[in-house]
């Protein structure tokens, strides 16, 4: 299983991740398990392949390590910023019990659908802070924004233009040290400045497998959707097989459901296996 260490407040030096299918029509039941997900759409300058990316942390505070996924399963449950070290911890324990019960999902991961620490920006021509950013000046010279910036730990600010221009810049690609919720941070940045016209997590384009984690409740039984898609999932993928284990309060664990889905179509689901 791929493995990355983070510890208390999750620092990284590289966020990347591995995209392989996604995609398909689920059924009622599926599309309200599946709702924690996050919408994937195309950022002005989506990142291309997350495969070329990798995370890393630089904490020893969790020596034994915590996957990709439990770390992105943690940002699409946080409403906040910050990304919980405590839930990745817990996903990561909830992912390796099901993977030694069904070896079989050891090989679905779950997908991002944007880069974790990094962020687009757009300002206004009358920002004055503008040039700087161009040159790589992290500070604004506005204090609730430099603060904002400085709390989650900014790393570099790159200009950049969806146009293939390198001057003036059009879009800012601000990096962070360490994994963030960018969704949530994004409105933060907005509510800064005046001059921020707008921010954005750098989105990642395509489809592919996924994880998704429901729980409706804090102590609450909790569901794991692994889904498998296949057939051209650059651009969405046209089968899907989905894998929906529960994890009671009392620690049984169950594989519910086992089905495949092409189109809007529906094979027999394979049959349920229990296990306590």
């Amino acid at each position: 299983m791929r493995r990355a260490r983070y510890g208390g407040m999750l620092y990284i030096l590289i966020v990347s991740i591995l995209a392989v299918g996604c995609g398909g029509t689920a059924s009622d039941e599926d599309e309200e398990v599946a709702d924690s997900t996050q919408a994937s759409t195309t950022a002005k300058t989506g990142a291309e392949n997350p495969s070329e990316t990798t995370m890393e942390s630089t904490d020893d505070e969790m020596d034994n390590g915590v996957s990709e996924d439990a770390i992105l399963l943690a940002s699409r449950q946080s409403r906040e910023p910050e990304i919980s070290s405590a839930k990745a911890k817990e996903i990561e324990d909830d992912l390796q019990s099901i993977r030694e019960e069904y070896p079989r999902l050891e090989e679905i991961h779950a997908r991002p659908t944007f880069v974790l620490n990094e962020m687009l920006v757009g300002l206004t021509e009358e920002a004055s802070w503008r040039e700087g950013w161009s040159e790589g000046e992290v500070e604004t010279g506005e204090a609730d924004l430099d603060d904002l910036l400085a709390e989650y730990n900014i790393e570099a600010v790159e200009g950049t233009s969806p146009t293939g221009g390198s001057y003036p810049p059009e879009i800012f690609l601000l990096t962070f040290e360490r994994p963030l919720n960018t969704e949530s941070l994004a409105g933060e940045i907005e509510s800064a400045s005046r001059e921020v016209r707008y921010a954005e997590p750098n989105r990642i384009r395509g489809d592919g497998d996924d994880i998704v984690l429901k729980q409706r409740a804090k102590k609450a039984s909790k569901t794991y959707v692994f889904s498998e898609g296949s057939g051209d999932c650059i651009a969405s993928c046209i089968e899907r097989s989905y894998w929906i284990v529960t994890l009671d309060e009392d620690g049984g664990m169950s594989l519910e459901e086992s089905m495949r889905m092409e189109g809007s179509g529906r094979k027999k689901p394979d049959a349920p296996r229990t296990t306590s």
